[in-house]
């Protein structure tokens, strides 16, 4: 049996939500799949150990206009049997179609706000035909390094927009907190666009053990982070790796859903409790204070 799997979301966040699901399907057919992704769901460094899959395929560049007969073309020679599509897209089931696959599984108007989590899984109970799924959140990786085995702690100062991320000045405030009770290694996780950010924590901590994520590639990244006591940080891709790796993680939330870390009982989230009056400037996060946060994580150091 050939099997397909869209999942088009962009970022590693998204990515790392599905994967449970998405390892799901091979285990319930017992075949490595096909995946068709975004270049930034970063697919080939979070499935790189895996058994689910048996090929990624970017559909970035065959998704354009352009490039439609012949993505067609290249689906009906792949012969798939089956296709999920994890989305509500009508372009991806149309072009399935048009590629004379028969089998197509998608979703439907009866999961819309059910949340991102809860409708991927009610997708896979109907498709699958089960009553109930459990998922496995976890990363496989070459060498399986148990998470708190590590004296380090991931401060994840990424994220996606100024709605996402915490202040700096409070992450500062944080660092002190926990190294005034414990000498740990500090691993900020962040991108190239963090790195004056992580200037700003290194300047005001020139004794303390640093290191940054900042200009790693997200296999090295994965590597460095394997095995960390806790993850404290941003609602972002880190956030989602480390709860796959197993480690303890702690989510900072504004206004944005909880939904998204939902799926992993080893995410857990710190959210504000100021909500913002305009949703077009979603900045409850920079309500959410340093205390609140240190009083929910002290005990996991």
């Amino acid at each position: 049996m050939k099997i397909a799997v869209f999942q088009t979301r962009p970022g590693i966040g998204g990515m790392c939500l599905f994967k449970p699901y998405i390892d799901l399907i091979y285990k319930k057919y017992n075949t490595k799949l096909f995946l068709f992704t975004k270049k930034r769901s970063a697919a080939n460094c979070l499935f790189k150990y895996s058994s689910s899959i048996e090929e990624i395929f970017y559909v970035d560049e065959f998704l354009k206009l352009k490039n439609l007969l012949k993505f067609i073309k290249f689906l009906k020679n792949m012969n798939f049997d089956k296709v999920f599509v994890f989305s509500y897209s009508k372009k991806i089931p149309l072009i399935l179609k048009l590629a004379k696959i028969k089998n197509i599984f998608k979703y439907n108007k009866n999961y819309m706000n059910l949340g991102i989590a809860k409708e991927a899984e009610v997708f896979l109970i109907d498709s699958l035909k089960e009553k109930k799924i459990n998922i496995n959140c976890t990363l496989e990786m070459k060498e399986n390094i148990k998470a708190g085995t590590k004296e380090q702690i991931i401060i994840g100062i990424g994220g996606s927009g100024p709605d996402k991320k915490w202040p700096i000045n409070f992450y500062i405030d944080l660092i002190k907190r926990i190294s005034i009770v414990k000498q740990i290694q500090f691993i900020i996780a962040g991108g190239p666009e963090e790195q004056d950010d992580f200037d700003l924590i290194k300047k005001n901590f020139n004794d303390l053990n640093l290191l940054s994520l900042c200009s790693y590639e997200i296999n090295q990244c994965i590597e460095i982070i394997q095995g960390s006591k806790l993850y404290i940080g941003n609602d972002t891709g880190f956030m989602h790796i480390a709860g796959l790796l197993g480690i303890n993680s702690f989510g900072l939330f504004g206004d944005t859903s909880l939904e998204y870390a939902s799926y992993n009982q080893k995410i857990k989230t710190i959210s504000s409790d100021y909500v913002s009056k305009d949703k077009d400037n979603d900045f409850a996060i920079r309500k959410l204070s340093v205390a609140k946060v240190y009083d929910a994580i002290k005990e996991s150091f």
